[in-house]
């Protein structure tokens, strides 16, 4: 099994998906996220194969226990910063903490809807 790392347009949902092939890792993350596979721009970076995980047909969000299985390092941002156009119970809410990610000499950071659809409304 193959750890990818989902992109979308608007980068608001952005996340690590488990399969066996890029096909079938896009097809999951856009019809799970509803995302439009072309208009939306899905692209899958194949990031590692999984060290020592069974095959299966099934594709999937990968947890915590994939990334660090992979040799991943998982840190928690805090998000503060929208706290200045957002209620602090709304965010959290909304999972407040984004998740980054080292992994393969790079980072990856998960995708966050409130601070995409800020970007969105100030860029507009």
């Amino acid at each position: 099994m193959i750890l990818f790392w989902m992109n979308s347009l608007d980068h608001s949902e952005d996340w690590f998906v488990v399969g066996q092939n890029s096909y079938l890792a896009r097809y999951f993350y856009a019809s799970t996220m509803g995302y439009d596979e072309i208009n939306d721009e899905i692209t899958a970076l194949e990031v590692c194969e999984i060290p020592d995980f069974p095959d299966t047909e099934e594709t999937f969000f990968a947890d915590s226990n994939i990334i660090e299985h992979c040799g991943g390092e998982l840190v928690f941002y805090d998000n503060a910063d929208l706290l200045n156009v957002i209620d602090k119970d709304a965010l959290r809410q909304l999972d407040g903490d984004s998740r980054i990610v080292k992994l393969n000499n790079k980072i990856f950071v998960e995708g966050n809807v409130v601070r995409s659809a800020l970007y969105y409304l100030e860029n507009k």
